[in-house]
């Protein structure tokens, strides 16, 4: 879940290779919240990340005095 914050992709990667361990019973299904919050939120700050990145280039192409 920490992963989500620093490094969202991670976050989402780290999440689904629990989640699917999980499934298969390889490690306990206990923190299996932990694992849904990871995943959620790493998707939530990429897709964050994308709108505040085509933000960025709309408003800097919008004021650059050449444009």
């Amino acid at each position: 879940m920490i992963l989500a914050f620093v490094v969202p992709l991670g976050g989402v990667i780290v999440g689904h290779i629990s989640l699917s361990q999980m499934k298969q019973g390889l490690i306990s299904s206990q923190n299996i919240g932990m694992a849904k919050t990871g995943l959620i939120l790493g998707y939530v700050f990429i897709g964050l990340g994308f709108v505040f990145g085509i933000i960025f280039v709309v408003l800097y192409a919008a004021l650059s005095p050449g444009f």
